[in-house]
């Protein structure tokens, strides 16, 4: 594989989406891979790690659990925010029926990593692969979560790692980039401006960036939620964290702020809006899209009960159908 190249030309020119998507699909499935997903996977599988300043509509989700049988990791871990593991192991779930959806992966949430209680498990997980579907929390290098990653790494360096950053602007992410290539990654000149660098970096094998096309996000089908809460109002900022629209609350108070995000067709300028139980189709940006259905929650359970379909009782409750 050439050092430098353009991935999607790559990708077409060696069939990568037909080939890949026969190879991580369940018989009789007819899934397809999206072609920056086709070319992720096998990026991963050349270098052993992986880079993506991928949008969240590109499907970096499903990207980041079949990286796992790309890598032939034995003891995979996945690093998610606190609020989005129950939606994780949901995911999983209902994408079995379609993909070769490895049993191996262990989850682990940022917050319970940085917990002093916890802050050796991943000692304990001992991981020879880490994936981190969205590494914002990450950035910042003083961050007790990241410290505890860099050390791991630092420890442990042939663990491989792969991690997708939402943003092609990610120099705040090259102590990530270097647990993914390690060796490969190319060091900055002298004089080299930011702008030129990132740009080699885009070029370099392992690291895949891009958004869906035009076509796939006209083709590509919403994904189909249905949330579960006490409380008769949601805020939307919840919402589009809970859809996988957007990484954190404060990223989506900065769409809403942007004024890219609509609800049903109307654009969104109120960060503290409430959403009431109903069905409601929300587009973050150009190419990330979700169909929600909220309903109150009416079961209070403090523990499991048989027979209860609430989402404490359930916690995979809320229904992905999709890539994303």
């Amino acid at each position: 594989m050439n050092e430098t190249r353009n991935w999607a030309e790559d990708a077409d020119r060696h069939n990568y989406v037909q080939k890949l998507s026969k190879y991580f699909r369940e018989a009789g499935s007819t899934a397809t891979l999206r072609t920056v997903q086709a070319a992720s996977l096998v990026e991963m599988w050349h270098n052993g790690g992986l880079f993506g300043p991928q949008s969240m509509g590109s499907g970096v989700v499903l990207t980041s659990i079949l990286s796992v049988i790309a890598s032939r990791a034995d003891r995979p871990l996945v690093l998610v925010p606190a609020s989005l593991q129950a939606k994780l192991r949901q995911d999983m779930q209902s994408w079995r029926k379609d993909w070769l959806i490895p049993y191996n992966v262990q989850i682990l949430s940022f917050e319970m990593l940085a917990h002093t209680s916890h802050s050796k498990d991943l000692d304990r997980c001992k991981p020879d692969l880490i994936v981190v579907p969205y590494c914002l929390k990450l950035k910042n290098k003083d961050s007790k979560a990241t410290q505890i990653v860099a050390e791991y790494m630092e420890r442990n360096p042939s663990t491989k790692f792969v991690a997708f950053s939402g943003t092609a602007d990610f120099d705040e992410y090259l102590h990530v980039i270097k647990w993914c290539l390690k060796d490969k990654m190319p060091i900055r000149a002298e004089g080299e401006s930011r702008k030129a660098y990132r740009a080699r970096l885009l070029q370099t094998s392992g690291i895949v960036g891009g958004m869906p096309t035009s076509e796939e996000e006209n083709t590509a089908p919403f994904s189909e939620m249905l949330i579960e809460q006490l409380k008769g109002k949601a805020a939307l900022v919840d919402l589009l964290v809970s859809a996988g629209l957007s990484e954190s609350k404060g990223q989506s108070r900065t769409f809403i702020e942007q004024g890219a995000v609509n609800v049903d067709g109307v654009q969104v300028v109120d960060v503290d809006q409430k959403i009431t139980p109903g069905v409601y189709v929300i587009k973050v940006g150009k190419k990330a899209w979700a169909k929600v259905t909220f309903e109150k929650q009416t079961c209070i359970h403090a523990r499991r009960e048989v027979g209860c379909r609430c989402h404490l009782c359930q916690p995979a409750s809320p229904n992905l159908e999709g890539l994303s």
